[in-house]
């Protein structure tokens, strides 16, 4: 019976004992700190704007292409941005050069064309009148009036590329 006592006893003072050896071993606690030191200023009045930042796109409601009929360099250049303009108002001028040079050449094979007709017509009335006396071949007449009828095509054509102003 005694050694049960001595059991219940152990069992019982063991844990104490414990508490107290672990209670000695923590850390000392540390120093209280200072109070820190605040500064303090009377609010101020100011006007303040709130705003925010959205990341977004843009799009107009109505969009207006403006593209040439024509290929060029621009000469001038008759509005300014952000203007209203109308139907028909004069936007850009594009140079004239190139173009002018265009219709020079074609006013020059059209003259071509026409020359070369007359020179071909004389020569069919001339070959008609010896066909009359058989002082030609009919292959040479034959092909004196299919160059008529090709110099009339080729001034149809050179007459197609002049249009008028």
């Amino acid at each position: 019976m005694k050694s049960r006592l001595v059991n219940i006893l152990a069992s019982a003072l063991l844990p104490v004992c414990c508490a107290v050896l672990l209670a000695a071993c923590s850390p000392p606690k540390p120093a209280a700190l200072p109070p820190i030191k605040v500064t303090v200023k009377p609010p101020q009045l100011a006007t303040v704007t709130n705003w925010d930042e959205y990341p977004g796109h843009l799009e107009a409601v109505e969009i207006v292409e403006i593209r040439p009929r024509v290929a060029g360099c621009i000469d001038s250049i008759h509005f300014q941005d952000g203007t209203e303009v109308k139907a028909g108002d004069l936007l850009f001028v594009i140079d004239p050069r190139p173009y002018q040079a265009e219709l020079e050449q074609s006013q020059a094979r059209r003259q071509q064309a026409e020359t070369h007709l007359e020179l071909v017509r004389s020569e069919f009335k001339r070959a008609e009148s010896l066909h009359g006396t058989k002082a030609i071949s009919e292959e040479e007449y034959d092909s004196r009036s299919n160059a008529v009828r090709q110099a009339e095509a080729a001034l149809v054509a050179a007459k197609g590329c002049v249009t008028p102003k």
